[in-house]
């Protein structure tokens, strides 16, 4: 609840100071566990979007976006990844959604997304909306955005004991071809991806008419920890990782 003599801007302003200043100080946050802390940094990084959505929204800038990130938050979430047991399909669809909120934090609106999309008689594990409007900031963004007709980011997750086979590919290459998310998507995969797998995601990628990412636990931890250092190592860590997907060869 905002206080009446409180605009929106300064209620969360002085409550985002406060928790900052809390983490900060050592002598206030030693009697806190970490698992504490991380609610408390969890807190910090919810404030911080909604007061940057806010601010850009009134004055066009995006507010403090690179302070979000927090190395003991990152590994929380890498954590909590890594702990899912292969089989828990909702409770991994959560942790990719996690990592991928966090990490990418800046140019999706997390706080819009979607679960089990039904999309033409199927479901789409998850969609997050992009805020095309950040995307001239951001040349990886921007380009991928104009090339391949995004509105935003469609997302198919495996979490099984072995790769993931042909099928997983051709899932989110069903969603991508009804056009009613655009041509670019995430195909999350606990165990990695199986050749076959891997080829039809390259065969595709090489077209050019659309692009899907193939992300394994590993590339999920590694985007996170990514956002710690910065955004623009983000970009870094995605070019590669799409690249690699045009250029796979068995």
């Amino acid at each position: 609840m905002v206080p009446e003599n409180e605009n929106f801007e300064e209620h969360w302003r002085r409550r985002l100071d406060s928790l900052k200043r809390e983490l900060q100080q050592d002598e206030r946050c030693s009697h806190l566990s970490a698992r504490d802390r991380v609610k408390k940094l969890e807190e910090v990084f919810t404030l911080q979007r909604l007061l940057s959505g806010w601010y850009e929204k009134h004055h066009g800038d995006i507010l403090g976006l690179e302070s979000v990130a927090d190395p003991l938050l990152a590994d929380a979430i890498c954590g909590r990844l890594v702990r899912c047991r292969p089989g828990q399909g909702e409770e991994y669809e959560r942790r990719v959604d996690e990592a991928l909120s966090y990490a990418l934090d800046y140019i999706v609106d997390a706080d819009d997304k979607r679960r089990q999309v039904a999309n033409e008689g199927g479901k789409l594990d998850m969609y997050f909306p992009v805020r095309s409007e950040r995307s001239g900031r951001y040349g990886l963004w921007h380009g991928l955005l104009h090339r391949y007709r995004m509105v935003g980011i469609p997302v198919e997750c495996k979490n099984l004991t072995k790769k993931a086979s042909v099928r997983a590919a051709d899932q989110l290459f069903f969603n991508l071809r009804s056009g009613q998310f655009g041509r670019f998507g995430i195909v999350a995969s606990r165990s990695g991806f199986s050749d076959p797998c891997m080829q039809r995601i390259a065969s595709e990628n090489r077209r050019g008419d659309y692009c899907m990412l193939p992300l394994d636990n590993g590339d999920l931890q590694g985007l996170v920890l990514a956002r710690v250092k910065g955004i623009e190592d983000t970009m870094v860590f995605l070019r590669k990782k799409i690249q690699a997907a045009i250029s796979f060869a068995a």
